[in-house]
């Protein structure tokens, strides 16, 4: 988490650096990230010796070490630079924004957005509206836990992020975008035979394929089905969203997932839980700082009722 010292400290310290420590401040903030002076240079057009001379000018000029190196190889950052490496993020995703905020028209002709989320479907969606609006502007999209999506926008790696469950954070704003139906899936074959709703007789013979302890689909789920006395015969427990879905695609049991989440593939079928529905809620995150920003007050402009209805809910209605 960046606090309010290091921006405080960032901000003077940018006004204190002369062309050529910024310079060498960039040239370390893009080393830095991607450990390696070769992916460093592509992404800022320069050559890798420019980069590698201002590092480590930067370095003497302050008699200090900040990348740990191993016959021409990076091997890791220093203590020292870790931290220096928060407060560049945060000093170049300001640059970022001042400049977005201080074109002509505003009219996000070029550059490039940062997207992460927990779940491919939906901020492909959001990807595919932006881009209709705005095709010269490129998006880069990353995908994590709901805690690696926090963590990215609190680290100013990702300019906005969709993930499930509420979000609490006083460095952000959250708004919610969609109410996915949490239903179990399998394979048809596996399925043959079966109701599409089931009573809580049908469930207890059934494998119940799942996510992790954590998961926000796992724990509204089994929450619901205590509550209601549904029982599996049996549990397995998969890490990933992917692994679960391939599990219920093996034919293995029945996968826990959001609806939206399950890929257009005829040999699936979707059944549900007879005595209840359970919902969850996605949530589109950003800064509190950045929300203003053009390119992310467009962002959350894309997120209209038919965004909504294209990921199986309506805001509005949370009863079961």
């Amino acid at each position: 988490m960046i606090k309010i010292d290091n921006l405080i400290f960032s901000y003077r310290f940018y006004l204190y650096m002369s062309p050529m420590s910024f310079a060498e401040l960039k040239a370390f903030d893009a080393v830095a990230r991607h450990l390696s002076f070769v992916r460093a240079a592509e992404e800022l057009g320069r050559t890798q010796p420019t980069l590698t001379m201002q590092v480590s000018q930067l370095e003497r000029s302050y008699g200090a070490e900040l990348i740990i190196r191993n016959r021409g190889k990076i091997r890791s950052l220093t203590p020292l630079g870790q931290s220096l490496l928060k407060i560049t993020r945060t000093m170049f995703a300001l640059e970022r924004d001042a400049y977005e905020l201080l074109r002509d028209t505003g009219a996000l002709t070029g550059g490039e957005v940062r997207l992460i989320a927990t779940s491919p479907i939906m901020i492909i969606r959001l990807t595919k509206a932006f881009n209709t609006r705005f095709p010269n502007v490129a998006c880069r999209l990353t995908f994590g836990n709901s805690e690696e999506v926090l963590k990215s926008i609190l680290d100013c790696e990702a300019d906005l992020g969709i993930l499930g469950g509420a979000v609490h954070h006083e460095e952000c704003l959250t708004l919610p975008v969609a109410k996915p139906e949490i239903v179990l899936v399998g394979h048809k074959d596996y399925l043959k035979g079966k109701p599409s709703v089931l009573s809580r007789e049908d469930f207890s013979k059934e494998t119940l394929l799942i996510r992790e302890v954590g998961s926000e689909t796992r724990e509204l789920l089994m929450e619901k089905a205590n509550k209601h006395n549904y029982r599996p015969k049996r549990t397995m427990e998969i890490g990933r969203r992917s692994g679960v879905l391939a599990a219920a695609k093996a034919g293995m049991g029945l996968a826990a997932v959001s609806e939206h989440e399950i890929d257009d593939n005829p040999a699936l079928r979707i059944v549900r839980l007879k005595s209840f529905r359970v919902f969850g809620v996605n949530h589109a995150v950003c800064l509190n700082s950045r929300s203003r920003t053009p390119i992310i007050k467009e962002l959350l402009s894309c997120f209209g009722p038919s965004f909504s209805q294209q990921n199986g809910s309506r805001m509005g209605s949370f009863s079961d």
